[in-house]
C-alpha cells in the first residue's frame, strides 16, 4: 500500500525538505510562506514549547530548552 508522506516518520524524504511544515496539513512549504500551498491554513512564523513556553523554530524536533519532543 502507499504512504501518505505527510504521515511517515523523520527519515522519510517530505522531513528532509528545507521548509516549514503545515500544522493543519503537514505539506512542507517553502521557507518564508505564509500560508500552505496545500490547505491555504496560515504558517505561524512563531512556535512555542507545549511543555515549558520557549519560543522554538518552525522546524525544531526537540525543544531547545528542556528539550520536550515538538509536534
Amino acid at each position: 500500500a502507499l504512504k501518505n508522506t505527510k504521515d511517515t516518520p523523520a527519515d522519510s524524504q517530505t522531513e528532509k525538505v528545507d521548509g516549514v511544515k503545515c500544522p493543519k496539513c503537514g505539506t512542507i512549504n517553502k521557507r518564508g510562506a505564509k500560508f500552505c500551498s496545500e490547505c491555504g491554513a496560515k504558517l505561524d512564523a512563531e512556535r512555542f514549547c507545549s511543555e515549558c513556553g520557549a519560543k522554538v523554530s518552525a522546524t525544531a524536533k526537540f525543544c531547545p530548552e528542556c528539550g520536550a519532543k515538538l509536534e
